[in-house]
Order: C-alpha cells, then sequence, then structure tokens
C-alpha cells in the first residue's frame, strides 16, 4: 500500500481538529499535516499541544489566513508527496470511522477512481443524517448537489460514479493532484471542490464515492456562531459565478432555472437565526463582486 497522509485547514477550530486526529489514531498514516491559517493564540497554543502529543503531526503556521484552497495547497506541498502516495483532505470539523481511510485508498489503488469521498453524515444527539452520499454537477441549474442530503442514517450505499467531489473529505493521489494543479487559491473559500471536480472531469479523471467508507462531519461546525456566516453568503453567491460562468455563462445562472439558488440562498439568510440582512446583504455582494470578476479574499474576512 502506498504512503497515506492527511492535511487538515485550521481557522479557530483548534477543539475540531484535535477530536479530528484522535479519530484517525488507528488509521494507517504517513503524517498528519495541519496548517494554521493565522488563528486566535489561544487556538494555536491548542494545535501545538495537539501536535506535541502525536508524533505523526506536523503544524504549519501561516502569517495570514490563505484560504480554504490556499492551506491545502499548502499542506500538501510540506507532504512532498510521491506519484502514488495517497492525500487525504479533511475538514477540520469532521471525524473519521475506523477503516474509512483504508477503503478510500484501496479505491484509489485499484486503478477505479482518481479521486473519491466517503460518504458523509452529520446530525446531533446521536441522530446520523446523510450529508453527502455522492455529489453532481447540476449546470442546469448552476448548483452542486448532495445525493441523500437529510435522509435519516445509516444508510447502504454503493460505490459509484459520481459528477462532484466534496472538499470536505477527498482523497487523491499524489500525481493526480499534480496534475491537477491543486485547488484554485484564488476563490478563498468554497466552491473550490466544484472547480477541482469540473476540471478533473475535462481532464479524464474519474470521480468516485467509497460506499464502505463514512466519516461524520459538524456541517459548519467551524464557525462561531449558529448559523451561517456572513462569509459564507458572500463566497458562495461570488465564486458560483466565478466558477461557473464560463462553463454556462451568466444567463444561466442568473435566469431560470439557475435563479431558483438565488432566491433560496436569499431565503435561508433572512430565516438565519441572527444577522439575516446583514447576511442578505453580502449575499447580494457577493453576487455582484462574481459577476465583475472580483477574486481573493474579501475585507469581510472569512
Amino acid at each position: 500500500m502506498p504512503h497515506v497522509s492527511v492535511v487538515i485547514v485550521n481557522y479557530n477550530s483548534a477543539g475540531y481538529v484535535r477530536d479530528c486526529i484522535r479519530s484517525l489514531r488507528h488509521e494507517p498514516l504517513e503524517r498528519v499535516v495541519v496548517v494554521d491559517n493565522a488563528s486566535r493564540d489561544a487556538d494555536r497554543d491548542e494545535l501545538v499541544r495537539v501536535a506535541g502529543a502525536d508524533e505523526r503531526v506536523w503544524l504549519v503556521l501561516s502569517a495570514e489566513n490563505l484560504g480554504f484552497g490556499a492551506g491545502v495547497n499548502l499542506g500538501v506541498r510540506h507532504l512532498d508527496a510521491d506519484e502514488q502516495d495517497v492525500i487525504v483532505v479533511l475538514n477540520p470539523d469532521t471525524r473519521v470511522t475506523p477503516g474509512a481511510v483504508t477503503a478510500m485508498t484501496r479505491a484509489l489503488v485499484s486503478g477505479d477512481f482518481d479521486l473519491v469521498n466517503p460518504v458523509v453524515y452529520t446530525g446531533d444527539g446521536g441522530q446520523h443524517l446523510v450529508w453527502f452520499a455522492g455529489g453532481r454537477l447540476d449546470l442546469r441549474r448552476g448548483e452542486t448537489v448532495h445525493v441523500g442530503l437529510g435522509t435519516v442514517g445509516p444508510v447502504q450505499v454503493a460505490t459509484a460514479t459520481v459528477s462532484f467531489v466534496t472538499g470536505a473529505a477527498l482523497a487523491v493521489r499524489g500525481g493526480t493532484w499534480r496534475e491537477l494543479g491543486g485547488f484554485r487559491e484564488e476563490l478563498f473559500l468554497y466552491w473550490e471542490d466544484a472547480d477541482l471536480s469540473l476540471r478533473a472531469t475535462r481532464m479524464g479523471k474519474r470521480l468516485g464515492l467509497v460506499g464502505d467508507a463514512a466519516i461524520w462531519h459538524a456541517e459548519g461546525g467551524s464557525g462561531d456562531h449558529p448559523g451561517q456566516s456572513v462569509a459564507f453568503y458572500y463566497y458562495m453567491q461570488r465564486n458560483r459565478v466565478l466558477v461557473l460562468r464560463p462553463v454556462v455563462g451568466l444567463r444561466r445562472l442568473l435566469g431560470w432555472p439557475g435563479g431558483r439558488f438565488l432566491v433560496r440562498t436569499a431565503v435561508h439568510a433572512l430565516r438565519e437565526p441572527r444577522d439575516g440582512w446583514q447576511k442578505l446583504g453580502y449575499s447580494f455582494l457577493g453576487l455582484r463582486d462574481g459577476i465583475r470578476g472580483r477574486t481573493g479574499r474579501h475585507p469581510l474576512g472569512s
């Protein structure tokens, strides 16, 4: 079997990172690289303690918030993985079920797929809700689709080909990662996985779901408050346009049925437990900046 390593990008989520790494203690890993995106001092101190307790953990401290894609790319560079080595990208707020990493690695080694996801669950109080049981890019509506979203689990899912892989729990070989050039860094946050899926498909890469691998994901768990952040609404709208406009055109994204995404996002913003109108405003600001082609980090932060 090839060497397998994990990359986690942290931003003020050290408690989640600690739990994620604990869930990996029995997985056959070479390294766990944690990239910290200029978190608060207390958060960084916790990461130092986590790294000190596990010799497999390498901590990379960034002087600035690079965003998700650039953070992952930085972590992968520190791995210096060989062509056949396996890289597993995990959100900080994930916990890995025993055997999941091995199952994803096996799917890559078999040659059946080039990029793979596990089945992803979420939920509180012991409840298992499907968050991702395969994905597809719906270009007609201009959105990504999580198959099985909200289904009560656990569920039996077959290994299958997909057209969209989520960046929350992604496994790929080192050679494939270099061919793809990693994540698109100027997006900063959100839609990096959709962009990667599009590029991989164009290059003839095979995207897959590994049915016998599972993780748990605290959706939105890395935020400071309940609900989605202001950044979520801004980058989700902006980057949707930046990624899909060259593929389907602006008219389809803003018209029908692509406009349903805009309406649905606006409704979700107003139903937020706090700052709904502010989030709605940043949603439309993101849309405007996407149309204007603005990239990189917005002053609103992350």
